[in-house]
Formats: C-alpha cells, sequence, structure tokens
C-alpha cells in the first residue's frame, strides 16, 4: 500500500515530535535534583524513544479500514479509539421490532 504525500508527513512530523519529547524529558531530568521526578521524567522519555523506535521487521502491514467521517491531524486519515467506537456505534444494526 503506497502512501501518499499528506500521510507521510504528518507520520513523519508526529515522529519527530515523539523524537524531540524523548530529548526534553532527558534533559529535564538530567537537571532534576528529585530523585522520584527524575525517574519520573527519565520513563516518559524511555516511553518516547519506544514510540519513536521503527517497528520491528515481522510486524504484519496495518490494512485500511473504511474510517467515513473520521480524520485526524491534518485531514489524515488516521484512527483514534474514541472514532473507531462512534463508527461502531453508527453501523451497529437496529433490532427489528416488528412481527
Amino acid at each position: 500500500m503506497a502512501i501518499d504525500k499528506t500521510n507521510l508527513a504528518t507520520v513523519q512530523l508526529m515522529w519527530r515530535r515523539e523524537v524531540e519529547a524523548a530529548a526534553t524529558y532527558r534533559h529535564l531530568a538530567n537537571r532534576e535534583r528529585d530523585p522520584v521526578r527524575k525517574d519520573i521524567l527519565i520513563r516518559l522519555a524511555d516511553q518516547e524513544d519506544k514510540h519513536a523506535a521503527p517497528p520491528p521487521r515481522d510486524t504484519p502491514p496495518i490494512r485500511r479500514k473504511s474510517n467515513a467521517g473520521c480524520r485526524g491531524f491534518s485531514g489524515s486519515p488516521i484512527r483514534t479509539s474514541s472514532c473507531t467506537a462512534s463508527n461502531r456505534r453508527r453501523t451497529r444494526r437496529k433490532p427489528n421490532t416488528t412481527s
């Protein structure tokens, strides 16, 4: 599946923000004197690093489903759990009450 330029730019921007967030949390952790807060900042940085890491080679490709009415950042079709849930509610069949 080819990705269009708009979606690619959106994903690249989101990735860059993950990398920047990790660097910011590490910088703040290095300056923090309180060991509890420092530990929290380091754990946040580790999580951001995980988000920014490329997927493992054996990860199956993402299959696109219809996402009519759901648009993420910049109009890109990036699904969110709330969007998916609202689609499910909208498309759920109503029980047949006629006899």
